[in-house]
């Protein structure tokens, strides 16, 4: 937290004396939005404060009229660009204030998966109904499966479009093909289509499998070794390195 004392050069000196509160502070609300308090002067003619922002340090191009308040959470930042803040105070007539020390605030950076989590459930955690194994919808379907899909986590789904497994015959044998039908690859998952024969581990990858299409919108994997008297079985996993 930065802290910084308003200076008590203040614009007269009736004013002098309404500058006790410091600590301009800011709490972090991801992705788009930051709450910044600060102590209230203890002085009886402050009538209330301002709060001063810009893109650029000591160059501030918004003012908002808080009132008392002493706390106020600005919304609708752009990712990755740094915010400047200060805080002014007034008393009864207008006679203001300079500037509090400032803060700043750099808003991060969102992974495509948490714009993903917050465009559908406010918040970029992956915690509670928003965590990659939760299945609000309630069709057992992981909200990590159904991004990596493009599939709206609150409306139930079978998968029976979007993940489909059939045979292949290749020089007359007969192999385990499994297709993924996504709206677009996303770029910060791996999908991994496994294969395991009887009571074998689960596998993936050359020489356990064969991509015969790897596009934006599908996936297509067929397993190396051909369906014989051992049963075969394929699956998609996604993961989230």
């Amino acid at each position: 937290m930065f802290c910084g004392r308003v200076s008590a050069g203040c614009v007269l000196g009736l004013l002098a004396k309404l500058f006790g509160f410091s600590a301009l502070g800011a709490t972090v609300i991801p992705p788009l939005s930051v709450t910044l308090a600060w102590n209230p002067s203890t002085s009886t003619v402050v009538a209330g404060y301002r709060l001063y922002s810009g893109t650029a340090s000591h160059n501030y191009t918004n003012m908002t009229e808080l009132g008392e308040a002493t706390r106020v959470t600005v919304s609708n930042l752009t990712q990755g660009v740094t915010y400047y803040f200060a805080v002014t105070a007034y008393d009864p007539i207008g006679l203001e204030s300079t500037f509090s020390g400032e803060i700043s605030y750099t808003v991060p950076a969102l992974t495509p998966l948490e714009s993903w989590r917050y465009a559908h459930f406010g918040t970029t955690s992956d915690t509670g109904l928003s965590a990659d194994d939760a299945s609000p919808a309630g069709d057992g379907i992981p909200n990590l499966m159904k991004y990596a899909l493009g599939l709206d986590p609150f409306t139930p789904s079978s998968l029976d479009r979007d993940v489909v497994g059939s045979i292949q015959i290749l020089n007359g044998q007969r192999y385990l093909t499994l297709t993924v039908n996504r709206a677009a690859k996303a770029s910060d998952v791996t999908y991994l289509v496994q294969v395991a024969g009887g009571t074998n581990a689960w596998t993936s990858g050359s020489p356990n499998t064969v991509t015969t299409s790897d596009t934006a919108t599908q996936l297509a994997v067929r397993d190396a070794t051909p369906i014989g008297s051992s049963p075969r079985s394929i699956r998609l996993a996604v993961t989230n390195p």
